[in-house]
């Protein structure tokens, strides 16, 4: 009998891995449209997914509501994202690199897909000079139980030789401050 376990174990332990593998759960940042896969929420209530198309838009980011099966488009997007659910599921953030010099993150709420254009809380800072420079990308990293860090970097007139500035970002509130 044992014998016999032993030999079943394998392939439901394999099979299992397959499972997880082909829907990763939101903690790692998910690059589309290089990533094929859907990535679920961590309550597993909604995933993101990505379509491609050979017209315009040439790439579309949806979310599914895992309870009623509703897909809703997320936005439409030319070059490249990335794409992370925060950990309470609640909310998930896009970085959109749109063009060669410039990157932004956009924070969607669950509820409704509110926007957030983090973009715009930069601009209520009073360390504002970077915003006019000609490279400028404003990604996020990571989040955390209170919110997400905000990497923001480039070059352009005031910052030749370049510049590179960490900030806490607060969505729920919505509030930033300079962390680095």
């Amino acid at each position: 009998m044992p014998e016999m376990i032993r030999s079943f174990r394998f392939p439901l332990v394999c099979g299992l891995l397959l499972f997880w593998a082909s829907s990763v759960v939101g903690a790692a940042l998910v690059h589309y449209p290089e990533s094929q896969g859907k990535v679920a929420s961590p309550d597993r209530v909604y995933t993101l997914y990505n379509r491609n198309s050979d017209r315009e838009p040439t790439h579309s980011l949806y979310i599914q509501s895992q309870t009623s099966g509703i897909d809703q488009k997320v936005l439409d997007y030319g070059r490249h994202i990335d794409v992370m659910w925060s950990p309470g599921s609640d909310a998930f953030f896009v970085n959109d690199y749109s063009g060669s010099s410039e990157a932004n993150c956009l924070v969607f709420f669950t509820d409704g897909l509110r926007r957030l254009d983090v973009n715009s809380l930069l601009k209520g800072i009073s360390e504002k000079d970077f915003l006019g420079s000609d490279h400028l990308y404003a990604t996020c990293k990571k989040w955390n139980k209170d919110g997400l860090i905000l990497a923001v970097w480039g070059r352009g007139d005031s910052h030749p030789n370049g510049f590179n500035r960490e900030y806490f970002v607060n969505p729920w509130k919505p509030e930033i401050h300079r962390i680095g």
